[in-house]
């Protein structure tokens, strides 16, 4: 039987106030290391873009006209000095603008991922529970004086409910911390941020969004 796996519960003044367990089924999953590595791998590749881009003997400009006669030279036979072997001919198998990165990810596996790195964080202690993580205007000072206060030595992701402008915007000049929505959690971001500060209202979000059978 699994222990009980436990987060502090700290107020927006920084102090700590209670002793959260957490749903063991969403935080307390068997880790699969590969299937987390493919997650960020198919995230990675669908942010990245073809830009390198080489051309064909056939995109290149000129070699229209055969450079010697097929016989009677001594040389080996050309047909055109666009081919790959010549200076300024094309590239062979070199990178297209029209390479497609992507990696397919069914839903089965990016929830076992993002549960995965949930777990993780939990089993590393890195999971800290805000109560009532919002601000009332946007203000990045009543972050940052949470953020001193807060056991947090690393970069930090804050895990809210639901869409706030001005929270987003108040900690937007945070450096060392991002903002996330728990219905839109990936795991580039929980694998990427050492300490995940999640709203004890966005908690039932997470179960409700990740724990679907």
């Amino acid at each position: 039987m699994k222990k009980n796996i436990s987060a502090p519960v700290y107020s927006m003044e920084g102090k700590k106030i209670d002793t959260i367990t957490l749903n063991q089924e969403v935080f307390g999953v068997e880790v699969a290391p590969a299937v987390i590595t493919r997650a960020v791998t198919a995230q990675r590749n669908q942010a990245r873009s073809s830009l390198a881009h080489t051309k064909t003997r056939a995109e290149r400009r000129g070699g229209g006209r055969k450079p010697w006669r097929q016989k009677g030279t001594g040389r080996a036979r050309q047909g055109t000095i666009r081919a790959p072997q010549w200076r300024k001919g094309g590239i062979v198998f070199g990178p297209r603008n029209t390479q497609n990165f992507a990696v397919k990810l069914n839903k089965k596996e990016r929830r076992k991922a993002i549960m995965g790195a949930l777990s993780l964080a939990a089993e590393r202690e890195g999971i800290i529970v805000i109560d009532g993580l919002k601000v009332d205007k946007i203000k990045t000072k009543p972050l940052a004086e949470l953020m001193v206060k807060l056991p947090v030595k690393r970069k930090a992701l804050m895990v809210i409910a639901k869409r706030d402008a001005t929270f987003e915007r108040s900690a937007r000049n945070l450096a060392y911390v991002k903002t996330q929505i728990a219905t839109n959690l990936n795991v580039l971001d929980l694998v990427g941020h050492h300490f995940l500060l999640i709203d004890k209202a966005a908690l039932d979000v997470v179960e409700k969004t990740y724990l679907t059978k």
